[in-house]
């Protein structure tokens, strides 16, 4: 079973010492009980070259059939025992992460105390219909005839600013400050949409990063176009004004998940949790 547990997570992670990291392992340990499970099945699971790792053919096929295996018992035992738990793998940006999903992970946690979650960050869209993660949350995306997407909230974009930028009765008009802006959401979109006559100005401050767009219109460096639903607490604790007229509409969060996962119970409690975070934002918002 040791061997099977770390023949997973190389499948899945590509590389011994990120596998051999999540494990709590050494990645000699690691080597030593894929060494031995490709003794025992007389199998080359993996081709190793100098910086290099690929799984085979046989490899990939069996990982399928180990993912198989390990699902089945670990929901089984999940629902026909109460002391049981499972983990899910779930991707996200890293501004969903740290704006949106990680302040709530508390709340699924006390609702779901047997349900663990492992959260996969990066910018990069994880492999789903491989196996690589369990639930992926993405910002718009193509449909799947592989994948099951459950919309969870239709984003738009309004501007932001901190309440002491406008501490001389001065007007509301974003055009008045300084922009912030997002590289993915030009000023020009929100203009165009709502004040088509407005002179376009450049922005004084271009992001990659929305928590860092976020975090300069805390400071106070201008105003910034930001996602109403990921500004959305700092509104709501006064940290954030939201300004200007109209909002600009942007695409939909969803949860994406394997057809063939959507009825685990575990996946089943993640995403319709995520369903209801996302529907008493659209209450509180209106």
């Amino acid at each position: 079973m040791h061997a099977l547990v770390a023949f997973e997570a190389l499948a899945r992670l590509g590389q011994v010492r990120v596998a051999a990291l999540e494990l709590g392992i050494s990645p000699s340990a690691l080597n030593r009980s894929i060494d031995w499970l490709e003794h025992r099945l007389r199998l080359r699971l993996f081709l190793r070259q100098r910086n290099a790792l690929t799984i085979t053919a046989a490899g990939r096929a069996y990982y399928t059939a180990v993912q198989s295996f390990a699902r089945t018992i670990a929901d089984g035992l999940f629902e026909f025992t109460p002391l049981a738990s499972v983990q899910l793998r779930v991707s996200c940006s890293p501004a969903l992460a740290r704006l949106w999903i990680g302040p709530r992970l508390a709340r699924f946690r006390d609702a779901h105390p047997r349900v663990g979650v492992a959260l996969l960050v990066d910018e990069a869209l994880a492999d789903v219909p491989g196996n690589q993660v369990d639930v992926a949350l993405r910002y718009g995306g193509d449909a799947d005839a592989e994948l099951e997407h459950v919309d969870l909230w239709q984003e738009w974009l309004a501007p932001h600013r901190a309440p002491r930028l406008l501490d001389d009765g001065a007007s509301d008009d974003p055009a008045r400050w300084p922009l912030i802006e997002h590289a993915h959401w030009p000023w020009r979109d929100y203009f165009d949409r709502v004040d088509p006559e407005q002179p376009r100005r450049p922005a004084a401050l271009v992001c990659h990063d929305v928590p860092l767009a976020l975090q300069a219109a805390l400071s106070g460096l201008g105003v910034a176009l930001l996602p109403v639903a990921l500004a959305s607490a700092f509104v709501a604790s006064g940290q954030l004004l939201r300004v200007g007229p109209g909002a600009l509409e942007a695409k939909c969060y969803r949860a994406v998940v394997r057809r063939d996962t959507l009825q685990r119970p575990a996946v089943t409690a993640f995403v319709d949790w995520l369903r209801r975070e996302a529907a008493a934002d659209a209450r509180a918002s209106r």
